[in-house]
């Protein structure tokens, strides 16, 4: 059984290799001591954005509700610090990243440095509901 768990933002990047400018909200995904994916909200300086980053490290089938329960998570606590929007990048090498994109309510918004960058807009998605 996997579990989530808190992290310290520099724990990230030391585990999974990742830089991640201004981290300030991580958290972890383990399962038998193994880890299986990172994620969180960083806020980057120019331009000034809010992310939402998710690097999975070992897939492992059936976790899929955890991811959706986190992300939201995420969206709220980018909410109660007073952000509308958040930003991505889709991952291109993982086919099942683009259906993501659309159960989180992400739409496309630019290609910069050859990544897709898409945007979620919480005033949007309140209407919605």
């Amino acid at each position: 059984m996997h579990e989530v768990v808190a992290v310290r933002p520099q724990d990230i990047m030391r585990m999974a290799g990742l830089e991640v400018d201004l981290p300030i909200y991580g958290r972890a995904i383990v399962e038998g001591g193994e880890l299986l994916a990172v994620y969180g909200l960083a806020w980057s300086t120019e331009p000034k954005r809010c992310w939402l980053f998710f690097h999975v490290e070992n897939y492992r089938p059936g976790y899929g509700m955890t991811v959706r329960r986190e992300a939201r998570r995420c969206f709220r606590v980018a909410a109660q610090l007073g952000e509308t929007e958040i930003y991505t990048v889709r991952d291109r090498d993982y086919p099942s990243s683009l259906k993501l994109m659309h159960i989180f309510g992400f739409e496309p918004f630019a290609v910069e440095n050859d990544q897709e960058v898409w945007i979620w807009h919480s005033s949007r998605r309140l209407q919605q509901q």
